[in-house]
């Protein structure tokens, strides 16, 4: 696992630039394959973040207050080359 610790305040300012770049909640939790409503509550900060909301964007949760990023291997194609 490489790359460094972000704090939970940190969490919350790449989930809110996620669902900026996104469009909205819903268009968020459409590409990230999350329950919208779990989603919202996260980026409305009701009930923290979870585990599932940084997982889905990309982060480890490593203790509750301490995310780490790692980055999922690359689907595997039907390639028959």
């Amino acid at each position: 696992m490489t790359g460094v610790m972000l704090t939970a305040t940190e969490m919350y300012a790449v989930l809110n630039s996620r669902v900026r770049d996104a469009g909205g909640v819903a268009k968020l939790a459409t590409k990230t394959g999350l329950n919208m409503r779990t989603l919202a509550n996260a980026v409305n900060g009701h009930k923290g973040l979870g585990t599932s909301v940084p997982l889905a964007l990309g982060y480890r949760p490593v203790t509750v207050t301490m995310y780490q990023p790692f980055f999922m291997p690359p689907a595997p194609t039907d390639d028959q080359s």
